[in-house]
């Protein structure tokens, strides 16, 4: 797994992007299925929250803004302009109330 910024993500790296985000105490693992079945047809990208999964030694990111801030800041390291976003539990409160910092992605698919 990949580690850019302190972030620790997961990337199939072939075709359009769709960032999946998992809920409070959560892993990378809650999306092992459909992993499998969406990097099919995207380039999946998968973040673990700072403190979290692989992540567990990351200096806290305490709210909702910073985390954001962090995937942003990920993304655009990654060069990843145009997403899918999709969420899981806090994974969807973070992409539903902070979708206006992701001013370029395309759809949001929240949970």
């Amino acid at each position: 797994m990949p580690v850019l910024n302190n972030i620790h993500y997961l990337d199939s790296e072939s075709g359009k992007e769709l960032v999946l985000i998992y809920g409070f105490l959560g892993s990378n693992a809650l999306w092992k299925y459909q992993i499998k079945e969406f990097q099919k047809y995207f380039r999946v990208i998968v973040i673990d929250h700072p403190e979290y999964d692989k992540n567990n030694k990351a200096k806290p990111l305490n709210g909702i803004k910073k985390f954001s801030k962090a995937v942003e800041k990920l993304l655009h390291i990654l060069k990843i302009n145009n997403f899918y976003l999709m969420g899981h539990s806090m994974g969807g409160i973070l992409g539903r109330s902070q979708r206006p910092r992701f001013k370029s992605a395309g759809s949001f698919a929240i949970y």
